[in-house]
């Protein structure tokens, strides 16, 4: 059991120590996990994200929990960076400074727009108007000609208050992923969706299997921002990943991927 996508308190916004996580993660009987917290760079006042200069503090502390508990669980270094056009050669920068493990990329903003706040209302979907679906479109095709990252989280993140994907959605991200084949990209399957008004995991069903039928690996990550989400909905996000084809994870050391077999739904439930 593995586990790609965790956060710290130096998000600002999570919960529990480091080695809460870690522990919790032992106690579930996961071999793997990678601290993947948010680094957000803007002009605008400080977002909901660790500051560039507290990336050494935050490198150096999983170094010394990587090595405090190798003989239980094997824990990976990485960054969740989001993406802002203006700032790609200090993100280069940032992740040639430290030998994570994996760097993901993902898109909150959209020229000043919070896709991820809004009406979080269970009952009640929030339609995505067709203008911001192309704009987040545009960001993730430039965020896809850059190759300093490894992952793209939550890949349908737009779909957060429950509209779901549209056919032009969907119809131009397969274009999309068709051309980004060659980047040799993993996408996460991130499930923090489940428990939101999407109530689906990032990304659906059917970008899962556009995922398999371009050749694009997957990885799986809860997005837990407390320690007792590490592993969400795993059984449900497992059974979607089979049906779609896919037969193995990815798995990143120093950059480099490898792959593990999907785990059995009985394990999901551990």
């Amino acid at each position: 059991m593995l586990d790609y996508h965790l956060h710290t308190r130096l998000c600002n916004h999570a919960e529990g120590s480091m080695v809460a996580f870690i522990r919790q993660a032992v106690d579930r009987g996961f071999e793997e996990i990678c601290f993947l917290d948010h680094l957000t760079i803007t002009d605008s006042p400080r977002p909901m994200t660790m500051d560039v200069a507290e990336v050494p503090l935050y490198f150096q502390t999983v170094q010394r929990l990587k090595r405090s508990f190798s003989d239980r669980i094997a824990v990976r270094s990485g960054l969740e960076i989001e993406f802002n056009p203006r700032y790609t050669e200090l993100f280069k920068q940032i992740v040639d400074d430290f030998a994570f493990d994996v760097i993901g990329s993902s898109i909150h903003q959209l020229d000043g727009i919070d896709i991820v706040s809004g009406p979080y209302d269970s009952d009640a979907a929030f339609p995505v108007p067709e203008t911001l679906q192309r704009r987040y479109l545009d960001y993730l095709e430039m965020m896809l000609a850059n190759e300093y990252f490894d992952i793209v989280c939550h890949l349908d993140l737009l779909k957060k208050f429950g509209a779901g994907s549209s056919p032009y959605f969907e119809d131009r991200l397969a274009g999309i992923l068709s051309r980004a084949t060659a980047r040799n990209l993993t996408v996460e399957v991130n499930t923090g969706g489940f428990d939101h008004p999407a109530a689906e995991a990032y990304p659906s069903r059917n970008i899962l299997t556009m995922l398999k039928n371009a050749g694009i690996a997957v990885t799986i990550g809860s997005d837990a921002h407390r320690p007792e989400e590490i592993g969400r909905h795993f059984g449900r996000a497992f059974e979607m990943i089979q049906a779609a084809g896919f037969r193995h994870l990815a798995v990143f050391a120093g950059r480099s991927r490898s792959e593990v077999p999907v785990p059995s739904l009985a394990a999901a439930d551990r």
